[in-house]
């Protein structure tokens, strides 16, 4: 069975949530290709402080929403 826990974060052009043992990180901002803001950059440190601190999470995945870009310049 599979478990999924949302993450707070400050934006929400930023998203996070947890399945099990893995930690996802989805850059939020499909409209800009997912480019990355300052309020994304901060939100990005907020995340991986998360994980960071969950003993449970062995493996981050990053991924974009939409179907054009990852992030914009990646």
């Amino acid at each position: 069975m599979t478990t999924a826990n949302t993450i707070k974060v400050s934006t929400d052009k930023m998203m996070a949530h947890k399945e099990q043992h893995i930690g996802w990180m989805i850059f939020n901002n499909p409209i800009r290709r997912n480019a990355l803001s300052l309020e994304m950059w901060i939100a990005i440190g907020e995340i991986m402080t998360g994980f960071q601190n969950d003993s449970e999470i062995r493996v981050v995945i990053m991924a974009g929403a939409g179907d054009k870009a990852f992030v914009s310049g990646a």
